[in-house]
Order: structure tokens, then sequence, then C-alpha cells
């Protein structure tokens, strides 16, 4: 159905990874998924480092190690937000301050893949304007920072 979007859109597609919850058994990886569905359909991925990194920690794998399985040049967008951490479950929901691991991992996604846009995403609990300019300092430092490495 991506091809269908784009053909009807006249527009590119990025595609998004999600957080998941629950440990579903897979036929093939996630990340060989995403490479195939991107390459085959002809569109990009906006790489949700926070969905990344929950997942990572709910389902315990090495966040690098996936994100070094996904073919760079599918990788279009980051997104980025900050994690929350609730009765021994890591959660995305829109609403927390980016977290320092979160930035090493953008940095590191930045870094490996030719990323056109890094997203910033508050949906609540959004901050004063100077909180917010603070943390998109941040970002562009981390941006500055793997573009030199």
């Amino acid at each position: 159905h991506s091809r269908e979007v784009m053909d009807l859109c006249q527009r590119p597609l990025l595609l998004e990874n999600i957080t998941s919850y629950l440990r579903v058994p897979e036929e093939i990886p996630e990340t060989e998924f995403i490479n195939r569905l991107c390459e085959q359909a002809g569109a990009g991925l906006l790489l949700d480092v926070t969905n990344l990194y929950i997942n990572s920690r709910n389902h315990d794998f090495d966040p690098l190690g996936w994100l070094h399985r996904i073919n760079p040049t599918i990788i279009r967008q980051v997104h980025i937000v900050g994690y929350s951490f609730q009765d021994g479950v890591w959660h995305d929901r829109h609403g927390e301050p980016i977290q320092e691991e979160l930035l090493d991992l953008a940095t590191e996604v930045i870094a490996y893949a030719p990323v056109e846009a890094v997203i910033l995403e508050r949906d609540v609990a959004i901050p004063e304007s100077r909180e917010l300019e603070i943390e998109l300092i941040r970002l562009e430092e981390a941006c500055e920072s793997a573009r030199c490495s």
C-alpha cells in the first residue's frame, strides 16, 4: 500500500518504526522487514530514535546493533522525544524532555545515515519556549557533532 499512497499523493513517503510492547515471534528480523519494505516500496524511513530505544529496553536488545542492520540510505529523518519509565515498562508518551542517552543514540544515527531532518515532538507537557529552545540547541549540537566525526 505504500506505493499506492505515493502514487496517489505524488509525494515521497516515509515509514516509521513503531514502539511495541508485545514480543511477537518474527519470521524475519524487524530490521530486514524494514529494509525490504522501504526498498521495494521506494519509501524512506523516519527513524524514531525514542521508539528504538524503548523497544531495546523493553525487549532487551542492543539499539546500535539494530541500527547497523538498517540500510543507512533509507534513513531520511529522525524523530525524537523523551521517554518515561513506569511499573517496569519504558514508554513514549511525547511529554518528556530528551534524555542524554537518546541524544547519544540520535548522534549515532546522524553519523551513520544521510539524515535530512530531525523532528522534536511534544504533544503533552509542552515546556516554556526557553526549555524547548535548549532542547533544540542540544539537538543541533548533536547534529554538528555527528557530521564532524
